[in-house]
């Protein structure tokens, strides 16, 4: 009988360590996955996108489901885009 395992062994330290992937919650991959939206969102210089445009861009690139309140954790770090009227922007 095998047993199957999301998890990986890394061996960095010189001892087995068991590594879990990504969870949904993982606020880095959130992060770089708003980034790699409002990139594809934007089709031309000053182009302004919703906070829901982003949301659903990053979900859809990232193949997993996005909260609204963890866009909201991670809002005050995205050093790439800016807060404007209407939506936001790349900075």
């Amino acid at each position: 009988m095998s047993h199957e395992s999301s998890s990986s062994l890394s061996y960095d330290t010189g001892r087995p360590v068991w590594k879990k992937p990504n969870s949904p919650k993982d606020l880095g991959v959130i992060v770089t996955l708003v980034e790699v939206a409002a990139l594809s969102l934007t089709t031309h210089d000053g182009k302004v996108f919703s906070t829901d445009d982003l949301i659903r861009e990053a979900a859809e690139i990232g193949h997993r489901r996005i909260a609204k309140r963890d866009f909201e954790i991670v809002a005050p770090y995205l050093s790439f885009l800016k807060k404007v009227r209407g939506g936001w922007r790349l900075s």
